[in-house]
């Protein structure tokens, strides 16, 4: 099982804390940045699996701090979410790449069910690159997991709520 590491970018300190409270028995990794800034900082010495941040807060906005990651090469999948789920705010976050957006309050299944699909397509994606850079890739392995990541990919596209 593979130990993944969240960041968790929330300027309200109350949420972000029950956030990694509600998720640390299954993700023991997380760290909280209060800002976009904060959350740069961090990615500085630090690898993350997955992003969850809110979009809009003081110093550095969600978006600025996700778009700063992308014009580094970075791309982490990032889940953002808000209060504030306007139909702009929904289609910037798309041109970013997120992968979902929750509106707040948050739900915590629908929470870990969006984290765990998103990190299982991650795996695959991680699984098929390695098995490609094999001294000999076996091509029904390579298949099964791009076959299972599909699969993954239209289920979680499936649910989601924008």
């Amino acid at each position: 099982m593979h130990s993944y590491k969240i960041l968790i970018v929330e300027d309200e300190s109350d949420l972000a804390d029950s956030i990694k409270q509600l998720l640390i028995n299954e993700y023991p990794h997380i760290d909280i940045a209060e800002n976009g800034q904060v959350a740069l900082a961090l990615f500085e010495s630090n690898h993350y699996d997955l992003i969850i941040s809110d979009i809009l807060m003081p110093v550095l906005s969600g978006h600025d701090f996700v778009r700063s990651l992308r014009l580094k090469g970075v791309h982490t999948p990032v889940i953002f979410i808000t209060g504030n789920g306007t139909k702009d705010l929904v289609q910037s976050a798309l041109k970013l790449g997120a992968v979902d957006f929750i509106d707040k309050p948050i739900t915590l299944s629908v929470l870990r069910d969006i984290i765990s699909s998103t990190l299982e397509i991650e795996q695959h994606k991680k699984n098929i690159v390695d098995l490609q850079r094999d001294s000999n890739p076996d091509p029904e392995l390579i298949r099964s997991e791009q076959m299972a990541l599909g699969i993954k990919q239209v289920s979680r596209d499936k649910k989601k709520r924008f």
